[in-house]
């Protein structure tokens, strides 16, 4: 959309229905956001109980999670919320709506607003494995895999297998909704458990 706006206002289209045929976008909504109408994201901005800054840090903070391996729960994330609002300039007052409490649907709104962000049902994998997992650590495994398997002319593919001896974790309790970066697309959750 914001090329759409920027194609049309350059006068790289004669008409915002070209534009919007080019950048499969809506016509009427080009035409009305080329005319200065804010969008309805923009326009509820007042309303919202974080500032857009305060949610794009916030959605900085779930990617990192994220890629990492420590995806938030629904209420790490209202709670870090409440975090950035505190820290903010603006007190909380209870008694307001604006500044009150987050509301209960709050932590859905948000991820419905922010499409790149999604819940799943996260599903765990041993710490050990999300810290060792390093850019070095998988180049030494790929070049041994692939001077004991790949250049091996003694070596055929068809008797080659993957084995995974994982075992039984102790105390892990079963994978809980998580809220990811999508375009990451990370659903593993690291946890310091035993395996027997």
């Amino acid at each position: 959309m914001l090329a759409a706006i920027a194609a049309v206002k350059s006068g790289e289209f004669e008409s915002a229905a070209a534009a919007a045929t080019h950048f499969d976008v809506p016509a009427s909504t080009l035409r009305h956001h080329v005319n200065g109408r804010s969008s309805l994201r923009e326009s509820h901005g007042a309303q919202q109980k974080l500032t857009p800054a305060q949610e794009m840090e916030l959605i900085r903070w779930i990617t990192q999670l994220s890629i990492t391996g420590y995806s938030p729960r629904h209420d790490i994330v209202r709670e870090m919320a409440e975090t950035l609002r505190e820290k903010s300039s603006n007190a909380i007052n209870p008694s307001d709506t604006q500044s009150g409490p987050l509301g209960q649907d709050w932590v859905v709104n948000f991820i419905q607003r922010n499409s790149e962000l999604k819940t799943v049902v996260g599903k765990t994998i041993d710490n050990a494995r999300v810290k060792e997992t390093t850019v070095d650590a998988l180049k030494v495994w790929f070049d041994a895999y692939n001077q004991e398997v790949i250049q091996d002319e003694d070596v055929l593919f068809e008797n080659v297998y993957n084995v995974d001896e994982s075992g039984f974790s102790i105390g892990t309790i079963q994978a809980s909704r998580v809220i990811i970066n999508s375009t990451f697309d990370s659903k593993f959750l690291a946890h310091p458990v035993r395996q027997e």
